[in-house]
């Protein structure tokens, strides 16, 4: 049963700013911007809590409100009361360089 868990809107990143971002504890709260290869996004709120699993409960989604960028938080599968919220950031996150 799907349901969705929590949405917030983003920060838009020129390149320049994307690589010292990836560099730093944000980079698991950094999406690549679903238009522009020149622009990255940074989720601001709840949604930059949710941790890394390879086998993650959620998935995120995209949707444009207006002229912004939401990411939007869904389980995949029925989540037990208190259970951490994870998705796939996509990277090891505890790999070295």
């Amino acid at each position: 049963m799907r349901t969705k868990i929590d949405d917030c809107f983003t920060w838009e990143l020129p390149k320049r700013d994307i690589k010292h971002v990836t560099e730093t504890v944000l980079n698991g709260n950094y999406f690549d911007h679903p238009l522009c290869s020149q622009r990255g996004l940074v989720a601001i709120g709840h949604i930059s809590l949710i941790n890394h699993d390879p086998e993650p409960n959620c998935e995120w989604r995209m949707v444009q409100v207006h002229d912004r960028w939401m990411v939007e938080v869904w389980s995949i599968r029925r989540l037990a009361r208190g259970e951490e919220l994870t998705f796939d950031y996509g990277y090891d996150p505890t790999a070295k360089g």
